[in-house]
């Protein structure tokens, strides 16, 4: 199988990175087992020492080399039927596929002897191991075949050793690691896909003490490695019996013709999709299990990422890692030095030049030099170190301990993390499963893709650390201490912990509204103070009608001396938001390695070339879709969007005629007759929002579309556009009304009448600015409401609800199909993030919501100044709530990185113009006080 687009390759070399020195003393097995593969010594050669991990390249980047020795055909021979090992020796000679399983065709690499090939090792196929409990484990290289053997062995020789220690024990072997948290079942793993069992072949429910039905026994060094273990295999008498019961059970609904043969089928095909995308992860270095639900209805495939996988993959991805960093003693003279002369400067001074640093995002500590990942330099770079024990580097960092507290609470031996957090480890696997290939009709073909548009799969989640409610002492899993730390404590969110179990793309987004929320604050001070002095002078002072409409009255607090200043404090203020936010998120960039990221970015699994070409730039092949077809795709969507503008503008008018048919009084008789013509502008601004809500609710599919049919390259690409098109809809939907009130209410029709005997459509004595403000308020705070409502009335009316319902149902038959005759045991944390929605990792919402919420505050603040107030309240509350559904109200997202914000920064920052101009405007047009306090008094005005 060859896997195109790929064109790094390295040489790991554990006997180097993982000295014996730091490893315990290697166990020796009882005779009976199978080939033990023995700790490397400075005398003996270890086989694992030359492993050549080749690839083709970046997937936008075929590989064009071309076989220097061979055939390069040592690539997907893998013959399963075949006991002699093809690819040992000189076979694997002018292809990468001995090595990776599969990826040959790259002959400008000279390989050595494979040792997943090496002599004594079973052939290359797809063979199970049963480990109980109905898990089923599947391995593809012979050497995987013995290293599970090896270690289950040493697991069974010494029950009192931990993971740890086996990993320490086997660590020179690629995949010990990942082998290690499969058979001491620490549920470290890396990602989880499900899809149904079929009808036909659904067992009966098993309890927990159960186990499942041996899938493969063709393996006669596993058999004598599993004879008499019960922690291997079943007793063969009972699978003989289990299989000849399903198959009877079988025959009997094939006679009885309550199978439907076209379902059968189907199933078949699903299935072979499903062996060939196993294959296809096996032979990329992944290690496999799966596992039934308690049901039996829905089978869960748990996937292991081996280290050694993890470092090839980071290095095609070309991470950024910080280097270690050994304080020398110039830089500590140099320290000291400036902790004395700060020591000796005054208090007051020192608390103030901090305060200014701190405002200036400038007193950050600067981090270790970083540099590009490198699997043979694994060493020399942080948390890596050559002190360090293995299996603390090696580490998953995730998934559950016997006192059942997390694994990835830094629980290493010395305190500290391992060398990829869990959200770095989920983000490449990913990656691996999403660019992994397998061979179709029409080709080589992304697996995960295949898989999902047949749905031979149906979700793919990674796992959350534990429960939240996590009580073990002395340190929880890192779930619980983000809901201690981030949902329930009123402190700076901790951005750090947060990119660590979410990824930078999440973390930018709570580093952003947490930059907003704090912004908000001065803008929210300022409205209050212009709020009081404009009531003082609206009822204590006398000035304001005693009275008069509502719109009258809040043109009198609204419309004073300050107008002016008031504005020019938030055109300065959005300016300078926009600005520090800049700075903070090149910091963050800078400290999270994460400034190249849109560079390196590869191609989405989802774009669909025409060919391949030379890059003009780099000069490699690359694939390539022809620019004037997405040219005309873009054309398309450009017509599409202005028609759905279109759309809106219409919406308006509508409304707008609306609002004049309910302040026609021309029949007494009309219920119309006695309405208040503030009646009518409240409810005109009501049907806006509904209007508001139910288109923008439509066009978010239609943009999707759109964007989909566009065919962009990259993510941050397909983003871009799809944020353009979302917001010059939400533009208009939501700001076309106000502009229409402002603007041209009180002009277009002063010589047009739009409807026959009807009064011309235009405001009250006391100007539009009354009824800007209190369309404003509906719509902004309307919207903000309904907002938090979906996010915190309907959950918990949706809690309430299903206490009696379906959800309390299923979670209390989750509980109890988890209890044995003796025991309660805990279901597992897979099936409880099984019960969990999805979330999207773009953020995509919360950030459009935010947005359109800043343009309320500085488009038309001058009509609505304590828009900030209310957009402050619902931030504070914004942050927490968002937390606490991402951290317990969802599934894990998968983390991702990010650059910056990407087109929301651009869109920030054109609001920030705009609104000079519309509260100017504002000021000009439409302010009574300035009309009659300061242009009369200007002789050309």
């Amino acid at each position: 199988m060859n896997n195109h687009g790929r064109d790094e390759s390295t040489v790991i070399d554990l006997s180097v990175i993982n000295p014996q020195r730091s490893r315990p003393q290697q166990y020796t097995p009882p005779p009976r087992s199978p080939p033990i593969i023995t700790s490397p010594t400075l005398n003996s050669p270890n086989i694992f020492n030359h492993l050549s991990l080749l690839d083709n390249s970046d997937p936008s980047s075929p590989a064009t080399a071309s076989p220097t020795n061979g055939s390069g055909t040592g690539s997907g021979n893998n013959n399963n039927n075949n006991n002699q090992n093809r690819h040992s020796k000189g076979q694997a000679k002018g292809g990468a596929g001995g090595g990776g399983g599969g990826h040959g065709g790259n002959g400008g690499h000279e390989t050595k002897e494979c040792p997943r090939h090496a002599d004594g090792h079973p052939p290359n196929r797809l063979t199970t191991r049963d480990l109980g409990n109905n898990r089923t484990v599947y391995l593809f290289f012979g050497s995987d075949v013995v290293l599970f053997d090896t270690i289950m062995t040493y697991r069974l020789g010494k029950p009192d050793m931990h993971v740890e220690d086996a990993i320490d024990a086997h660590g020179e072997h690629q995949g010990a690691d990942a082998m290690a948290n499969l058979i001491y079942g620490t549920q470290a793993f890396d990602m989880v896909l499900k899809y149904p069992i079929a009808e036909h072949l659904r067992k009966v429910p098993l309890t927990p003490e159960q186990t499942s039905i041996n899938v493969d026994n063709t393996e006669k060094g596993a058999a004598a490695a599993q004879e008499g273990q019960g922690l291997i295999n079943n007793n063969n008498s009972d699978t003989t019996t289990g299989a000849g019961a399903a198959a009877g059970a079988a025959n009997k609904d094939l006679e009885a013709g309550a199978v439907n043969t076209a379902k059968i089928e189907q199933e078949a095909k699903l299935e072979m999709y499903r062996r060939r995308f196993k294959k296809a992860l096996l032979k990329e270095g992944l290690v496999i299990e799966e596992e039934p639900n308690i049901d039996g209805e829905e089978m869960f495939v748990k996937i292991y990422a081996p280290f050694w996988r993890l470092c090839v993959e980071a290095q095609r991805l070309r991470f950024k890692v910080e280097l270690m960093h050994a304080e020398t003693s110039k830089e500590k003279a140099a320290a000291d030095a400036a902790a004395a002369k700060a020591k000796s400067q005054g208090v007051l001074y020192r608390y103030f030049w901090r305060f200014i640093q701190k405002a200036d995002n400038v007193s950050l500590p600067l981090r270790p030099e970083s540099l590009q990942f490198k699997a043979t330099k694994l060493r020399q770079y942080a948390l890596a170190e050559k002190t360090r024990r293995w299996s603390d580097i090696v580490r998953h960092g995730g998934g559950i301990k016997p006192d059942g507290s997390g694994v990835g609470s830094r629980m290493g031996s010395d305190g500290r993390d391992g060398f990829f957090d869990t959200a770095r480890r989920g983000r490449l696997t990913e990656s691996i499963i999403i660019y992994s290939k397998i061979k179709t009709k029409r080709g080589d073909r992304h697996a995960l893709k295949t898989v999902m548009d047949k749905k031979a799969y149906t979700d793919m989640f990674t796992l959350h650390d534990g429960s939240y409610k996590s009580k073990v002492k002395p340190i929880p899993n890192q779930r619980t201490l983000l809901f201690q730390n981030w949902v329930r404590s009123t402190r700076t969110q901790p951005l750090e912990d947060i990119r660590h179990y979410y990824g930078e793309k999440v973390a930018l987004y709570f580093a952003w509204i947490g930059h907003y929320t704090k912004w908000l604050f001065w803008a929210a001070l300022a409205g209050v103070l212009f709020l009081v002095y404009g009531i003082s002078n609206h009822f204590i002072k006398g000035t304001g009608p005693a009275e008069g409409t509502l719109g009258g009255q809040l043109v009198d607090i609204f419309d004073n001396a300050l107008t002016l200043p008031y504005a020019l404090f938030m055109s300065v203020w959005s300016a300078l938001f926009v600005e520090y936010w800049k700075r903070k998120s090149a910091v963050l960039a800078y400290e999270w390695n994460t400034l190249d990221f849109e560079q390196l970015e590869r191609a989405r699994p989802e774009f669909k070339p025409t060919g391949t070409r030379t890059s003009p730039v780099t000069g490699k092949l690359e694939l390539y879709y022809p620019r004037y077809k997405q040219v005309v795709s873009i054309f398309t969507s450009i017509l599409v969007v202005l028609i759905s503008i279109g759309i809106v503008i219409i919406s308006v008018g509508s409304l707008m005629l609306f609002n004049l048919y309910m302040k026609k009084n021309d029949d007494p008789q009309s219920f119309r007759a006695g309405l208040n013509k503030n009646v009518a502008t409240v409810l005109t601004a009501l049907l806006s929002l509904v209007v508001i809500v139910v288109l923008g609710t439509i066009y978010a599919k239609l943009a999707q579309i759109l964007t989909d049919n566009e065919n962009h390259k990259r993510l941050t690409q397909y983003e871009d556009a799809l944020i353009i098109k979302r917001f010059l809809f939400d533009f208009v939907n939501f700001y076309s009304a106000l502009v229409y009130i402002a603007f041209f209410k009180d002009y277009i029709t002063e010589d047009v009448e739009i409807i026959k005997g009807q009064p011309k459509d235009s405001c009250d004595k006391d100007g539009c600015l009354g009824e800007l403000a209190i369309q404003l308020a509906i719509v902004f705070v309307g919207k903000q409401l309904i907002n938090q409502a979906q996010e915190i009335a309907i959950p918990i009316l949706k809690k309430w609800w299903n206490k009696k319902n379906e959800l309390a149902e299923r979670a209390a038959n989750l509980k109890g199909k988890y209890k044995s005759q003796t025991k309660a045991v805990k279901p597992p944390q897979w099936a409880k993030d099984d019960l969990l929605p999805a979330y999207n990792p773009q953020m995509f919402e919360e950030y459009r919501e935010l947005v359109i919420q800043f343009g309320f505050c500085t488009l038309f603040v001058t009509a609505f100044p304590i828009a900030p107030i209310f957009a402050l309240l619902n931030n504070v509350l914004e942050i927490r709530v968002d937390a606490y559904k991402l951290l317990t109200q969802h599934k894990r997202p998968i983390a991702q990185g990010a650059q910056d914000i990407g087109s929301w920064g651009t869109i920030l920052m054109l609001l920030t113009h705009i609104s000079v101009f519309t509260n100017a405007c504002l000021i000009a047009f439409q302010s009574k006080w300035m009309i009659n306090n300061v242009f009369k008094r200007i002789p050309w005005v």
